[in-house]
């Protein structure tokens, strides 16, 4: 069986993307160390990004929540952010501009 080469990988490119879809390695920690919005009591929180980028990226920094694990696989399960907000009486996208806001990207090199 042969074997194609991997792909060489463009690590500023890289970074840029992660720039993009997380804002910094800080701001990716900080919301980590928030308790989960939707549930209260999972943690740490994940990252978990409300919609996509299009052509299978993650969207924007700006539309990230702080969900536990099984809150976002949640997410996910359930298929759109009106559904899961009805199921548990939350807002999303109203706390993603709330953590877009006070918890902005550094540059922190990430």
């Amino acid at each position: 069986m042969r074997r194609t080469a991997l792909k060489a990988r463009n690590e500023r490119r890289r970074a840029s993307e992660f720039a993009r879809a997380y804002g910094s390695e800080a701001r990716v920690m900080a919301v980590k160390s928030l308790a989960c919005y939707a549930c209260v009591k999972g943690w740490p929180s994940e990252n978990a990004h409300l919609g996509n980028g299009g052509m299978g990226r993650k969207a924007d920094w700006t539309e990230i929540v702080n969900l536990c694990a099984s809150c976002h696989r949640e997410l996910h399960a359930l298929g759109s952010v009106e559904r899961f907000d009805a199921k548990h009486g939350t807002d999303l996208r109203e706390r993603a501009r709330f953590l877009a806001e006070y918890i902005p990207p550094t540059t922190d090199g990430a």
